[in-house]
């Protein structure tokens, strides 16, 4: 009796360390309403590790996916640098001046953003050259000064504003593309429609951060150079023609007469309210009289 009871306590050992060795069943995922604006979805703990996904924001998608960016990626170690030039010259012709400095964007494959001439009082111009071609450009402009006024050059160094934003646009579009996948299991018409406004709000964000870096990249492409021309020679004679000594005359007389005319209209007035001064003068006198006793 006493074997019989010790054989049953070894089998039942044995059955409850099998049992407690044997592979249980993975709990099936929960879904949870969110108080935002879709569904949640509780991932479920594996006893296995997983390789880690790409970071980017977590929406609750079981497998962690991300959108990746198809926007342009600037190469290591090149910098953006939009470079400007302005230059103030005097010029012995300013027709010409302009005609030379548009010739000169033609040819180095750029353009002219404006062209103004102010009779023969000076000129401007604007023109936009590849950014490599920038100081042959300049080189160019200079040499239809007889003197140089004044020149300046300025650079911006924008790659940390360029960086910035495509990590914002790679971040945006990760996040676009875990709401169509939100949007696609999505079962309520409510869920459906919140989760449309906010991809609405997401690409609009989107379609501002390209718009912002092609223009980046415009700028940084194409340098832009401001030339200012004067004349070597003052276009204002020494005697205007239109200058008449006779009618400079009339002027004078005119101004004078309408001096005097205000004098005599003064007077007039003066004249005029004469016995109400003379009242207020008189109450003024007995007044301080009064009280000076």
């Amino acid at each position: 009796m006493t074997n019989r009871r010790l054989s049953l306590a070894v089998l039942l050992g044995f059955l409850l360390v099998a049992c407690s060795q044997a592979p249980s069943a993975p709990p099936k995922p929960t879904v949870t309403p969110s108080s935002g604006f879709f569904p949640s979805v509780t991932p479920v703990p594996s006893a296995t590790p997983s390789p880690a996904p790409p970071k980017g924001p977590d929406f609750g998608l079981p497998d962690g996916s991300a959108g990746s960016s198809a926007g342009p990626t600037l190469p290591s170690g090149e910098r953006m640098i939009v470079r400007q030039g302005s230059m103030v010259m005097v010029v012995e012709d300013l027709a010409q001046a302009l005609e030379k400095a548009a010739e000169t964007a033609r040819t180095l494959d750029g353009y002219v953003i404006y062209s103004s001439q102010q009779g023969e009082e000076g000129a401007s111009t604007a023109i936009r050259v590849p950014s490599e071609k920038f100081d042959v450009a300049m080189a160019a402009l200079r040499g239809l000064a007889i003197r140089m006024v004044k020149e300046d050059i300025r650079g911006q160094d924008v790659t940390e504003e360029y960086v910035d934003l495509e990590a914002s646009l790679r971040n945006l579009e990760a996040a676009e593309s875990q709401y169509l996948e939100l949007l696609r299991r999505a079962d309520k018409v409510e869920d459906a429609l919140k989760v449309q406004q906010e991809m609405v709000n997401v690409r609009g964000q989107i379609e501002r951060i390209k718009g912002r870096m092609n223009l980046l990249e415009r700028t940084t492409d194409m340098s832009e150079i401001d030339a200012s021309f004067q004349p070597s020679r003052s276009p204002e004679p020494l005697v205007r023609p239109e200058w008449n000594a006779g009618e400079t005359l009339r002027g004078a007389l005119r101004s004078l007469s309408s001096f005097g005319q205000g004098l005599a209209g003064a007077g007039i007035w003066l004249l005029v309210y004469s016995p109400l001064w003379i009242v207020l003068g008189l109450i003024a006198f007995f007044l301080w009289r009064r009280f000076s006793r």
